[in-house]
C-alpha cells in the first residue's frame, strides 16, 4: 500500500513534528504530534492526537455551525425479550 494512491497533496515528514487536522464539516481540529524514533532496522513511528477545544470552538463560531448533543441521562434503558 502506498500513501500516494490515497492523497496527492500528502504530507511527508523525515523528523518528528507536528502538524493540525481539520475535519471539513464539523470544524473539529486535533494536534497530531508525530514522532520517528530512529532504531536498528526500521524506524518506528508514534502518533499521538489531542483535540484542540479553543480552536474548535472559535472556528464554529465564526462559520455559525452548531452541533447537537442528544440528552441521554433521563431515558429508560429498553431491554429486548421478556
Amino acid at each position: 500500500m502506498r500513501v500516494d494512491d490515497f492523497d496527492k497533496d500528502c504530507m511527508v515528514l523525515k523528523k518528528s513534528d507536528f502538524f493540525y487536522l481539520w475535519c471539513c464539516d464539523c470544524k473539529l481540529r486535533h494536534l497530531v504530534v508525530v514522532d520517528i524514533e530512529k532504531s536498528e532496522g526500521e524506524p518506528k513511528v508514534k502518533i499521538g492526537m489531542v483535540r484542540d477545544q479553543m480552536a474548535t470552538e472559535a472556528q464554529r463560531k465564526s462559520e455559525n455551525i452548531v452541533l447537537y448533543k442528544r440528552n441521554v441521562k433521563n431515558r429508560k434503558h429498553i431491554t429486548s425479550g421478556g
